[in-house]
């Protein structure tokens, strides 16, 4: 029999003796509350009994109230005791209400009332003491406490994993131990504390909720734990995977880890071994693909796309990133084919750069130099080195035609380069040129134009090299 059908057998039993002897109905019901509270070890399901008490002596203060019955019956040893009991009561009511005794029972519900009331405020000061042990990773008190008193089920109801998060948090894995073991409440807060530990990466308490069966796979999909110094929480969530038989998500998480920190090469060992009928599988073929590219083995970086492209539907994101990347890849191979065309069209752009008195000066150095590395990397077909130096370029380029040429000549020659096409104040300008301003603004206005050819011309040279994620 259940706490809480006891204690209602306790109750049952003190309403008979009630029918007997009237005088005594404060002293049995005490007697019997005492009872129920010593059987239910102070928990909820005492306090849910003494709700039910309060309910029932309140019906027998109004005259014309009902007794309801306080058990089931049913198939029990004890069937006969519970029919016996309950026919007495019921004998009595609701055709013969009682009325001399009802002053006694206004006592006991007076009593039961202050009792709850008493153990609501009970309940709220374990409570701050249990927060108390957690925040000071006191898990011998913490623990002394729980074992003593049998409250975590009823502490725990309703402070949203509060004080789990604090043991996540801050590392406190014993803590948290006692917290998860102690109170089946909190395992409805599994994801949430596993969350809250991977942010502070505390490996630990990690390792104990993983035991726990948390789920790692949402986290590995936000894609916030990729960072190199987080490799050991990597480590865990992929060796977690391994252990529960998804081998395949463990290779491709660690694949992304490695993918991400531009370690290509280590990453493919891992999307290699991915099967093809896996939940990952166009994911890890996708990023194969995107692998090779990086590593400039277009070739085979062209056959995993169009293997993804073949397998699954033309709607599908992945499918359409690939057809992406296989149509750069064809662009990349005419490039190629290009490029002793191309690099003279370079040589000859940079002549006229050089010669461009202003661009001479503020580009000399920087330029000559980048381009170098540039063209070295387009001749490679290294797409990675190509991707980096070609942004440097842009920025190189930018800087130059919005900074550092303006800076070369005066206000007027900016002033009448903005309004050319307005004759009367283009020509009110240009009256008041100095003898530099004439020899600047030619060398000026080519040397914009020579930006915008040289911007051009990297682009075309680089077509279908740059690689985006």
């Amino acid at each position: 029999m259940s706490k809480l059908n006891f204690g209602k057998k306790n109750y049952a039993y003190a309403y008979t003796n009630l029918q007997r002897d009237g005088e005594k109905t404060k002293k049995l019901l005490s007697s019997n509350i005492l009872s129920v509270i010593d059987d239910s070890k102070l928990n909820q399901k005492s306090l849910d009994t003494l709700n039910l008490a309060l309910e029932l002596v309140g019906s027998y203060t109004k005259k014309d109230s009902i007794m309801e019955p306080l058990v089931d019956l049913s198939s029990s040893p004890e069937q006969q005791v519970y029919d016996y009991q309950f026919s007495i009561i019921m004998d009595n009511t609701p055709e013969k209400p009682m009325t001399s005794e009802m002053a006694n029972y206004k006592v006991v519900e007076m009593m039961l009332a202050r009792y709850i009331t008493d153990f609501q405020f009970l309940l709220n000061d374990i409570y701050k003491d249990i927060k108390q042990h957690c925040e000071n990773n006191d898990s011998v008190s913490l623990n002394n406490l729980i074992s003593e008193n049998n409250w975590m089920s009823d502490v725990f109801a309703d402070n949203d994993g509060a004080l789990g998060v604090v043991a996540a948090k801050n590392g406190y894995n014993e803590v948290l131990q006692i917290l998860y073991s102690k109170s089946p409440e909190m395992k409805n807060y599994l994801q949430k504390l596993l969350n809250v530990a991977a942010e502070n990466n505390q490996l630990t308490c990690i390792q104990y909720l993983l035991a726990q069966n948390a789920d790692p796979l949402p986290l590995l999909d936000s894609g916030k734990y990729y960072k190199q110094e987080q490799i050991e929480l990597i480590n865990l969530f992929t060796e977690h995977l391994s252990a529960k038989g998804k081998s395949d998500n463990s290779n491709y998480y660690m694949g992304m880890f490695e993918y991400k920190n531009e370690h290509y090469k280590e990453a493919l060992k891992y999307f290699e071994q991915v099967v093809p009928l896996s939940d990952v599988a166009q994911l890890a073929l996708f990023y194969q693909g995107c692998c090779y590219q990086y590593l400039s083995d277009r070739k085979t970086a062209s056959a995993c796309f169009e293997r993804l492209v073949k397998a699954y539907p033309a709607n599908n994101s992945l499918v359409i990133k690939a057809q992406k990347h296989m149509d750069d890849i064809l662009l990349l191979e005419q490039v190629a084919k290009e490029f002793e065309e191309r690099q003279e069209k370079m040589k000859k752009m940079l002549v006229n750069i050089f010669s461009n008195a202003i661009l001479n000066k503020v580009l000399y150095t920087e330029l000559a130099q980048k381009t170098d590395v540039f063209m070295q990397e387009i001749s490679k077909q290294n797409n990675v080195g190509v991707t980096k130096s070609f942004k440097e370029l842009c920025q190189l380029l930018a800087e130059t035609k919005y900074v550092k040429m303006q800076k070369e000549v005066s206000e007027n020659v900016l002033l009448a380069l903005e309004f050319q096409d307005t004759v009367q104040i283009y020509e009110q300008f240009v009256s008041q040129f100095t003898s530099k301003d004439k020899s600047d603004f030619p060398e000026y206005t080519q040397g914009l134009n020579i930006i915008d050819n040289m911007s051009a011309l990297i682009g075309e040279v680089s077509n279908g090299m740059i690689v985006e994620d």
